[in-house]
């Protein structure tokens, strides 16, 4: 007003226009490398947190449920346009190996003021490669190192391990001698897990033939990811004879004419093992027989019981019979011996025989055989065991039969005429011993009690009996 020094105010007038508010948030998810390719192993996220809107914000936490523990913010209120960085760690799980990768999704919220419920963000998602490397060993052990017998059982045991980062199911095993085996237990594995297999081998000819087992088995199975190489393992088992021993026998001589049904057993000093060689623990074959150059008969070995004879009637000679045992169980375990049969001629004595009266030059007559009172083996020899071979007639009219008996033709001039012979051993024909007979002939015919004598057999009034000189029968070399 005029006059006035200071001016004159009014009353105040007030207006509120409301400002809207809009709170926003935003999050960015990055992940480090992991810090390997398997389960335990763990991966890095850095989380930046931006307040988007026009009021701050407090409490921003972010929301991630695959984080071993609560992502940690350099700053927890932001300002409008006001940035923060968090960070969280993730361990990685078989499941995500399995899979190949790690996926994970997190969001980031705060709230503004007045409001009771926080602003959340969009989602911010990160995808992690893990690189698959499935691997697979096995092992093979045998519950032996050495066979010996047919029919012994060889176990075989399997120990499948997976040594890759991803899950290996349907297992398989092979065995190229033993077959598939299907009791491999469990028939998934995870990363260090095992299986464990059985399997059994029946011991046959040919493994004791060839002297080693040998098997290669081979493990496989599906991998969660990636491609599994086969594993295998190589087994051998190696064949061990028990100790077996044929000795050679030599047994004394044999008279070969009376022979010996049973000489002895050529299994008596052979052995197996620490113990005798039976014929239940072996079994025996003739290799080489034992041979005669005449073919005659000849001793004889009875792989049924292992007894040697001599049959009656064997020429002189050495038999060697060679013979092999094996043992009954491992066929291929063998021995061999030989028999060694020395074999004699009976002792042979051609004794001189004198006709036991005169006979008469004129009528003629038979002399007996000159075999009475011969030996072969200190008993009479018959046509059936020697032969008689008459040396030369002493006289015309005097002849020997190959009987023994001397004829005397009618007509023979009187005399005393001293005859020669040889006896020898139908089974050694170089067996042999030599004799005479004397034959007194007259001219005159004998009285007629000398006729009764003469009808009575014959006395030979013997010399005493020499001793034959043989030759000494041949060594055979069999």
């Amino acid at each position: 007003a005029p006059r006035e020094s200071s001016p004159t105010v009014s009353a105040p007038s007030s207006t509120s226009t409301p400002l809207p508010a809009v709170p926003a948030i935003t999050v960015a998810k990055s992940a480090d490398a992991p810090t390997g390719a398997t389960a335990g192993s763990t991966i890095s996220y850095t989380f930046t947190v931006t307040n988007s809107g026009n009021v701050t914000l407090s409490g921003v936490a972010i929301s991630d449920t695959q984080l071993d523990a609560a992502a940690v913010c350099a700053a927890t209120t932001l300002a409008p346009g006001a940035s923060t960085t968090c960070r969280g760690t993730h361990t990685i799980t078989q499941t995500e190996v399995d899979a190949g990768k790690v996926d994970n999704t997190a969001t980031a919220s705060g709230t503004a003021p007045r409001e009771s419920s926080p602003t959340v963000s969009a989602p911010s998602s990160t995808s992690t490669p893990i690189a698959s490397a499935p691997g697979i060993t096995v092992t093979k052990t045998a519950d032996r190192s050495t066979y010996s017998a047919l029919s012994e059982v060889i176990t075989y045991r399997y120990v499948i391990t997976n040594t890759g980062n991803v899950t290996i199911s349907n297992l398989t095993l092979a065995d190229d001698i033993l077959g598939s085996i299907t009791n491999c237990s469990p028939t998934q594995l995870k990363p260090t897990e095992a299986a464990q297999c059985s399997a059994t081998h029946t011991v046959i000819l040919q493994d004791l033939e060839k002297g080693t087992i040998t098997n290669v088995a081979t493990a496989s199975g599906t991998p969660s990811q990636g491609t599994l190489q086969p594993a295998t393992a190589t087994a051998t088992v190696t064949k061990k004879n028990n100790p077996i021993a044929a000795r050679d026998d030599n047994y004394d001589a044999v008279d070969g004419q009376v022979g010996v049904p049973q000489l002895g057993n050529a299994l008596n000093n052979d052995t197996q093992g620490s113990g005798p060689a039976t014929l239940d623990t072996v079994e025996m074959q003739v290799l080489t027989p034992a041979t005669s150059p005449t073919g005659d008969v000849v001793p004889q070995l009875d792989v049924r019981t292992g007894i040697v004879s001599v049959p009656a009637g064997t020429p002189a000679g050495e038999y060697r019979i060679e013979y092999r045992i094996c043992e009954r169980t491992n066929p291929t375990n063998c021995a061999d011996a030989v028999i060694t049969v020395p074999v004699t001629a009976p002792q042979i004595k051609a004794i001189d025989d004198v006709s036991p009266q005169p006979l008469d030059g004129a009528i003629g007559g038979t002399m007996p055989s000159v075999l009475g009172n011969d030996e072969l083996n200190g008993t009479r020899p018959t046509l059936e065991t020697v032969t008689v071979t008459p040396g030369t007639s002493p006289a015309s009219g005097v002849t020997m039969n190959t009987d023994g008996t001397i004829t005397i033709a009618p007509g023979t001039a009187p005399g005393t005429y001293v005859y020669p012979y040889t006896i020898c051993d139908r089974i050694n024909p170089s067996n042999c011993d030599s004799a005479t007979a004397t034959v007194t002939i007259i001219a005159q015919p004998p009285l007629a009690t000398d006729n009764a004598a003469e009808a009575e057999p014959k006395t030979a009034a013997k010399t005493e009996p020499k001793t034959a000189a043989k030759t000494e029968p041949k060594a055979s070399a069999k």
